[in-house]
């Protein structure tokens, strides 16, 4: 894999709810997407080093500590994917469980512990990198700092460990289904580089800043905002305004077939 040569302008859109049930009727298309070949199962993930984390794959023994993160309203609120506290320490060895063999191979999700004292006080990746729970068809990434913690460049560090580890693994081409209303301008079938999305409340102001200063000049390839129900549990599906964006792969696939990298 090489970098990559300058891309196509991100494109921004803005999709009402009724824009977007219009959007929701067409069918899902088939594109020929670079994607990791065989994820390594947990126990060969090695663990990820910056200048004052260890990031490494959650085990059963971290679970207590899991629990203070997950039990924290106000925190886990912002998690795209669960919007809620876990209810026991049950509920989150029972998530801990789900991250372990044999579900290992749908995501790539991390503890972020300080360097020094192991202490957790944080979490993030990929936590369903099939995209087979999220609206598009690509992978949604969630990542959330322990609130005494925020603002002193933790999540910096965690956001680029975890996503340099995932750009830079071994990829093939493969077909993936996406909804087109997160690729204008694609037919379907199209060479694509693999992409990840952000997303978060519209509302949540730090988390747009916070990504916006992650995905930086080139890597955004499409951003915007849409209405839809919060689908997340407890969240009565309340209509609400989304932002995101997609990120992509800031690493040129070259597909050893055919010798030269190809993504549109």
């Amino acid at each position: 894999m090489t970098a990559s040569p300058q891309r196509t302008p991100m494109v921004t859109v803005q999709y009402s709810k009724s824009e977007l049930d219009e959007a929701s009727v067409l069918p899902w298309f088939s594109y020929q997407v670079s994607q990791p070949s065989d994820l390594p199962p947990v126990s060969a993930r090695p663990p990820l080093r910056t200048s004052r984390l260890l990031i490494r794959a959650f085990v059963r023994e971290d679970a207590e500590a899991l629990h203070k993160l997950r039990a924290d309203a106000e925190l886990q609120q912002h998690s795209i994917v669960r919007g809620r506290p876990d209810e026991s320490l049950e509920q989150t060895i029972h998530n801990i469980e789900q991250l372990l063999p044999p579900y290992d191979d749908c995501h790539w999700y991390f503890g972020a512990f300080l360097a020094e004292t192991g202490e957790l006080i944080g979490e993030g990746g990929l936590p369903d990198i099939h995209g087979r729970t999220t609206r598009s068809g690509w992978p949604e990434a969630d990542f959330l700092i322990a609130r005494d913690y925020q603002r002193q460049g933790y999540g910096t560090e965690l956001f680029e460990a975890v996503m340099t580890s995932w750009w830079n693994l071994p990829r093939e081409r493969r077909r993936r289904q996406l909804h087109p209303y997160v690729i204008p301008n694609h037919v379907p079938g199209a060479k694509l580089a693999d992409c990840v999305v952000i997303c978060h409340e519209a509302a949540n102001k730090p988390a747009a800043a916070f990504f916006g200063k992650m995905a930086g000049e080139d890597e955004a390839a499409l951003q915007g905002t849409f209405e839809d129900y919060d689908m997340r549990e407890g969240r009565q599906q309340a209509l609400t305004q989304w932002s995101g964006m997609t990120l992509a792969n800031p690493i040129l696939f070259v597909d050893p077939d055919e010798g030269s990298g190809d993504e549109e």
